[in-house]
């Protein structure tokens, strides 16, 4: 990965330089090995330096990172905080106009829908597709991961035929990059999950054939020999599991188990 250095800019006074990447190599690595308390750890140290600098942009990039973490953590004060502490920064430098912006705005959207507030996320996932829509072609693959996350944000609030929509959009987009198939995997569930919440788990034969099609597909995804056993095959299916279990799917629970477990020996 080529280094990131952010240098002074016209509105920061900075005085120190900031390999983003190598702070970022750093991070993903405590991620992967479950060292949460470490990867914050870093991330405050670096944002506090950031401030002190008053290197807005770094500051803003290491923002977006925490606000990752916070997520997962569960600490919704925190993450919701610092989500909108990004917001602020980005009208501040006024970058609002761009497409890494807008995976910024994918991720505050994820931070306020995480925490049972997805009408109030709404709006920066709607922001973000403008700008994507703006910048991008339709079937740029950045378009697939707004569209998961929108889709279930839309769940939450019961707008399930639109969710549908772009659930389906984002699977053609996936398809037709021939990249991130594991990605295919994470929305034929998605949708499995929409079918059953749009139909308050009362299941006919109708929409348990749609489901059961979708997690056959999803399990065909996960299942495939061609794509490699790294990091992020095992966080896609760890993220996984727990639905294979849900509809009764124990026999590829199991194997799916089976395989990363036997890839961490």
């Amino acid at each position: 990965m080529e280094n990131v250095i952010i240098k002074p800019c016209s509105s920061c006074s900075n005085f120190i330089d900031f390999d983003l990447s190598r702070i970022k190599r750093k991070i993903d690595s405590l991620f992967d090995k479950k060292e949460f308390d470490e990867a914050e750890r870093v991330l405050k140290y670096w944002i506090e330096n950031a401030i002190i600098s008053n290197n807005k942009k770094t500051e803003l990039e290491l923002k977006n990172e925490y606000m990752g973490l916070l997520r997962k953590l569960n600490r919704k004060e925190d993450a919701i905080r610092i989500a909108d502490e990004a917001y602020n920064l980005i009208y501040e430098l006024n970058i609002q106009d761009s497409v890494s912006i807008g995976t910024i705005f994918i991720n505050i959207g994820t931070v306020y829908k995480a925490f049972s507030k997805a009408m109030e996320g709404k709006k920066y996932f709607d922001i973000a597709k403008k700008i994507y829509e703006k910048y991008l072609d339709k079937n740029d693959i950045l378009f697939a991961g707004l569209y998961n996350n929108m889709g279930l944000m839309l769940v939450d609030i019961n707008e399930f035929d639109e969710a549908l929509d772009l659930y389906n959009r984002a699977i053609d987009i996936l398809r037709i990059n021939k990249i991130n198939e594991l990605d295919c995997a994470i929305t034929y569930l998605n949708i499995a999950d929409l079918y059953y919440k749009k139909n308050n788990g009362n299941i006919n034969s109708d929409v348990e054939l749609i489901i059961d099609n979708c997690v056959e597909s999803a399990f065909k995804y996960l299942n495939n020999e061609n794509i490699p056993n790294d990091e992020y095959y095992r966080f896609v299916i760890e993220k996984c599991i727990p639905s294979f279990s849900f509809y009764g799917y124990f026999v590829y629970e199991k194997k799916l188990r089976d395989k990363i477990n036997k890839e961490k020996f």
